[in-house]
């Protein structure tokens, strides 16, 4: 599917529905971007790339996630779900939405003043300031609870909050590092923060166990010296991945490296696509795992596919200007370039 020539700002699958968002972005950092002014919806089908619907906001939208078959945006007091026919309904909430979480007939969320909420139907369902949430970050909910990473009050350190689906509190725990991410399950809350991931119990918030922002590089340390290097973390309904310096790393429930993938980043294994840095994105099923290759040099990028079972490489193939994904859909994995939003079939 084409488009005209800008970027997305952000973009997301639910079910059989391609939302992208676009419009005039203010960034706040790595973690992602502050606000788009002038904001436009699109929504496509992935089986073929056609459009179902756009529609524009006027004003500032704040936060954007999808869930549960849904999508929903968050501007300044309100917030609005949106589904893959139409828009559904909008919600008052207390102030500006900073992160939201769609759940089954709910948005949740929490503003950037510091108050969470959930909202039902069109009405606000309960709504509860905390003063451990001060700017937050990201928000994610399962499992009857709903967490929330913020700033805490210390403008040095992160919190991380956990509630239930009522509002009370469940538990929190302070952090002295940078946050940026959480996934929550059943049995784990996954926080990703700055090249690190930490576990957590979802019912007491007690840590299972910490990876670090640097690990040695796979293979070195031969001649009695190892190669430090830094690494970002990937949550993904295959399993647990990190992404380094060349190569790519596939841990398990305990956080134990179950495969290392250090051909992806050989001399001339990808040509000019370029490989695997900490920051490239990374996408996983059962199909495998698909994960961004960066060049350094302008416009030239690429995907690569990796076997789900020891990482080997399947096949690759260069994007110019890869801006967002990769990002799986029934009939294969997608990338949004400069010039289009391109479907690889996957087998």
């Amino acid at each position: 599917m084409e488009h005209d020539g800008n970027l997305p700002v952000d973009l997301a699958v639910e079910g059989d529905t391609l939302y992208t968002l676009f419009g005039d972005s203010s960034g706040r950092g790595p973690w992602g971007w502050d606000s788009v002014e002038d904001a436009q919806i699109n929504t496509v089908r992935t089986a073929d790339g056609t459009q179902r619907w756009a529609t524009e906001y006027d004003g500032r939208i704040t936060a954007f996630a999808t869930g549960a078959g849904a999508a929903a945006v968050g501007m300044p007091e309100r917030v609005v779900r949106l589904r893959a026919d139409d828009e559904v309904w909008e919600a008052p909430v207390p102030g500006t939405p900073g992160a939201l979480t769609v759940t089954d007939d709910r948005i949740c969320g929490v503003t950037r003043e510091g108050t969470l909420f959930c909202c039902v139907d069109g009405e606000t369902q309960w709504q509860r300031p905390d003063s451990n949430v001060t700017e937050p970050r990201a928000v994610d909910s399962g499992a009857g609870s709903l967490v929330v990473v913020s700033h805490g009050e210390d403008p040095r350190d992160y919190t991380v909050v956990c509630v239930t689906s009522d509002g009370s509190q469940r538990w929190w725990e302070d952090d002295p590092d940078d946050l940026e991410a959480v996934l929550v399950t059943a049995e784990t809350v996954y926080v990703l923060g700055d090249s690190r991931m930490d576990a957590l119990d979802t019912s007491s918030g007690e840590r299972k166990w910490a990876k670090p922002d640097t690990i040695v590089r796979p293979g070195s340390g031969g001649d009695g010296t190892s190669e430090t290097v830094h690494a970002d973390y990937h949550v993904t309904p295959a399993g647990i991945f990190r992404t380094s310096e060349g190569f790519v790393q596939a841990l398990d429930d305990a956080g134990r490296v179950t495969w290392s993938s250090g051909t992806v980043g050989e001399s001339g294994v990808f040509g000019d696509l370029g490989t695997v840095r900490p920051g490239s994105q990374l996408a996983a099923d059962q199909r495998g795992v698909f994960v961004e290759l960066v060049s350094g040099r302008d416009g030239i990028d690429g995907v690569a596919a990796l076997s789900l079972a020891d990482g080997s490489i399947r096949w690759s193939a260069r994007q110019k200007y890869l801006g967002q994904g990769p990002v799986l859909v029934d009939s294969g994995v997608l990338v949004a370039t400069l010039d289009a939003i391109v479907c690889h079939w996957v087998s």
